[in-house]
Protein backbone atom coordinates (compact mmCIF):
# COMPACT_ATOMS: atom_id res chain seq x y z
CA UNK A 1 0.00 0.00 0.00
CA UNK A 2 1.06 3.64 -0.45
CA UNK A 3 1.39 4.20 3.15
CA UNK A 4 3.67 0.82 3.79
CA UNK A 5 5.90 2.82 0.41
CA UNK A 6 6.16 5.75 2.96
CA UNK A 7 7.22 4.04 5.89
CA UNK A 8 9.79 2.37 3.76
CA UNK A 9 11.08 5.89 2.29
CA UNK A 10 11.31 7.14 5.61
CA UNK A 11 13.38 4.11 6.80
CA UNK A 12 15.55 4.47 4.36
CA UNK A 13 16.01 8.12 4.34
CA UNK A 14 19.56 9.13 5.41
CA UNK A 15 18.72 12.98 7.09
CA UNK A 16 16.30 14.49 9.25
CA UNK A 17 14.86 16.59 6.59
CA UNK A 18 13.36 13.65 4.53
CA UNK A 19 11.94 11.79 7.26
CA UNK A 20 10.43 14.66 8.70
CA UNK A 21 8.43 15.18 5.51
CA UNK A 22 7.40 11.29 5.48
CA UNK A 23 6.49 11.05 8.68
CA UNK A 24 4.35 14.95 8.43
CA UNK A 25 3.07 13.06 5.35
CA UNK A 26 1.77 9.87 7.45
CA UNK A 27 0.67 11.94 10.01
CA UNK A 28 -2.05 13.44 7.74
CA UNK A 29 -3.38 9.45 6.75
CA UNK A 30 -5.40 8.59 9.62
CA UNK A 31 -5.10 4.46 9.72
CA UNK A 32 -3.98 1.74 12.06
CA UNK A 33 -0.79 1.21 10.38
CA UNK A 34 0.27 4.66 10.63
CA UNK A 35 -0.45 5.18 14.18
CA UNK A 36 1.21 1.60 15.02
CA UNK A 37 4.16 3.65 12.97
CA UNK A 38 4.36 6.65 14.98
CA UNK A 39 4.15 4.41 18.24
CA UNK A 40 7.13 2.17 17.15
CA UNK A 41 8.98 5.94 16.04
CA UNK A 42 7.91 8.00 19.47
CA UNK A 43 9.71 4.78 21.95
CA UNK A 44 12.71 3.89 19.53
CA UNK A 45 15.80 4.16 21.08
CA UNK A 46 17.38 3.98 17.12
CA UNK A 47 19.96 6.73 16.94
CA UNK A 48 18.76 7.34 13.94
CA UNK A 49 15.33 8.79 15.00
CA UNK A 50 16.97 12.01 17.09
CA UNK A 51 14.98 14.86 18.61
CA UNK A 52 13.32 16.10 16.22
CA UNK A 53 11.92 12.87 14.71
CA UNK A 54 10.30 12.00 17.69
CA UNK A 55 8.84 15.46 18.50
CA UNK A 56 7.43 15.21 15.37
CA UNK A 57 5.96 11.68 16.00
CA UNK A 58 4.77 12.67 19.32
CA UNK A 59 2.53 15.66 17.58
CA UNK A 60 1.26 13.41 15.16
CA UNK A 61 -0.51 11.42 17.68
CA UNK A 62 -2.55 14.27 18.44
CA UNK A 63 -4.05 13.68 15.15
CA UNK A 64 -5.66 10.21 15.47
CA UNK A 65 -9.22 9.00 16.77
CA UNK A 66 -10.08 9.79 19.63
CA UNK A 67 -10.82 6.21 20.62
CA UNK A 68 -6.56 6.19 20.82
CA UNK A 69 -6.32 8.22 23.42
CA UNK A 70 -5.70 5.34 26.22
CA UNK A 71 -2.72 3.82 23.09
CA UNK A 72 -1.25 7.21 23.41
CA UNK A 73 -0.73 7.35 26.80
CA UNK A 74 0.79 4.24 27.28
CA UNK A 75 3.69 5.00 24.65
CA UNK A 76 3.80 9.04 26.22
CA UNK A 77 4.11 8.33 29.75
CA UNK A 78 7.12 6.00 30.10
CA UNK A 79 8.93 9.13 27.81
CA UNK A 80 7.29 11.53 30.43
CA UNK A 81 8.47 9.51 33.36
CA UNK A 82 11.88 8.74 32.09
CA UNK A 83 14.41 11.25 33.73
CA UNK A 84 17.10 10.23 30.89
CA UNK A 85 15.01 11.49 27.95
CA UNK A 86 15.76 14.83 27.26
CA UNK A 87 13.77 17.51 28.65
CA UNK A 88 12.21 18.70 25.31
CA UNK A 89 10.67 14.99 24.11
CA UNK A 90 9.80 14.32 28.51
CA UNK A 91 7.90 18.12 27.60
CA UNK A 92 5.94 16.99 24.28
CA UNK A 93 4.73 14.20 26.24
CA UNK A 94 3.80 16.00 28.73
CA UNK A 95 1.35 17.86 26.16
CA UNK A 96 0.36 15.01 24.64
CA UNK A 97 -0.33 13.45 28.28
CA UNK A 98 -2.67 16.83 28.49
CA UNK A 99 -3.97 16.34 25.50
CA UNK A 100 -5.21 13.05 26.43
CA UNK A 101 -6.96 13.83 29.34
CA UNK A 102 -4.99 11.62 31.99
CA UNK A 103 -6.69 9.49 34.03
CA UNK A 104 -6.15 10.02 37.53
CA UNK A 105 -3.13 7.07 38.01
CA UNK A 106 -1.15 9.28 35.32
CA UNK A 107 -2.48 12.31 36.99
CA UNK A 108 -0.75 11.43 40.06
CA UNK A 109 2.57 10.16 38.49
CA UNK A 110 2.67 13.35 36.99
CA UNK A 111 1.98 15.44 40.28
CA UNK A 112 4.99 13.43 41.86
CA UNK A 113 7.33 14.53 39.11
CA UNK A 114 6.62 18.03 39.31
CA UNK A 115 7.66 17.86 43.05
CA UNK A 116 3.86 19.24 44.13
Amino acid sequence: TYVQEIIGKFKTATDDAHRSVYLRTLINIETPDVFEFLVSVVNSESPKYDQLIRQVAITGLFNTDADKKELIGSAVVPIYLDPNEDYVIRLYAFEALLYISPTASNFGQIILTLGC
